[in-house]
């Protein structure tokens, strides 16, 4: 085996580290570590607001007007009106459930039912992934402006080189960590599906590459 695709994953690695390291070491430690705590918080507050907003939202803005929505569809069914639930969008979302029980059925009666058991919780989840992506981003991108801001204390005289330096190491942390997880994921991947140039055989030739994918879980 050629050492080339090994030694290719080991200067990826370091190159790799060496663009986080220079990343880092522009922003400065106290800018990156806001941006790095805004990215944690953001998610966190992200996964908690839309948690708790989502039922709310969904029983206050939506449910009423998706019940609403499938009653008429129900009533235009009942009186000949449309075949909407034969085939088409409407079809595919309801199946037979409301076609072979909407003649004799009460409309809103049943779509209150079907919405309940079928949709509910599908539409409250779309509905968290929503809010969820929304607080994060603006989240995110607060955050992202005070990190700007100070970046400013790189300037400052005896404080701005060893704020850089920290947060150069702080960069080499992170891009270890990333490294960690793409490796735990790569190493999951091995067990279904290897290749040429990405099997056990080729990573453990290489030196520093390797080490990463000794230290995961599932590697083996």
């Amino acid at each position: 085996m050629s050492i080339g695709i090994p030694l290719y994953y080991d200067l990826f690695l370091v190159a790799f580290l060496i663009l986080f390291f220079f990343i880092f070491y522009k922003k400065g430690f106290v800018a990156s570590f806001v941006d790095v705590f805004g990215f944690v918080l953001a998610f966190l507050g992200g996964n908690y607001v839309s948690r708790m907003a989502a039922t709310k939202i969904y029983d206050s803005m939506i449910k009423d007007k998706l019940v609403a929505y499938i009653a008429e569809q129900v009533v235009k069914f009942q009186s000949g009106v449309s075949d909407a639930f034969s085939d088409g969008f409407l079809g595919q979302l309801f199946g037979s459930f409301i076609k072979d029980q909407a003649v004799n059925t009460d409309a809103d009666e049943l779509a209150r039912s079907f919405v309940s058991h079928s949709l509910e919780s599908n539409v409250i989840n779309l509905v968290r992934i929503v809010v969820f992506l929304l607080v994060f981003i603006l989240a995110i991108m607060l955050f992202r402006l005070l990190g700007t801001a100070l970046e400013g204390v790189n300037d400052l005289p005896l404080v701005g080189f060893p704020n850089q330096l920290l947060g150069g190491a702080m960069g080499l942390i992170i891009g270890l960590t990333v490294m960690f997880i793409l490796c735990s994921l790569i190493s999951l991947i091995l067990g279904l599906w290897q290749s040429p140039w990405m099997n056990k055989e080729v990573i453990e030739q290489s030196f520093l590459f390797s080490k990463l994918f000794e230290l995961n879980p599932f590697y083996s």
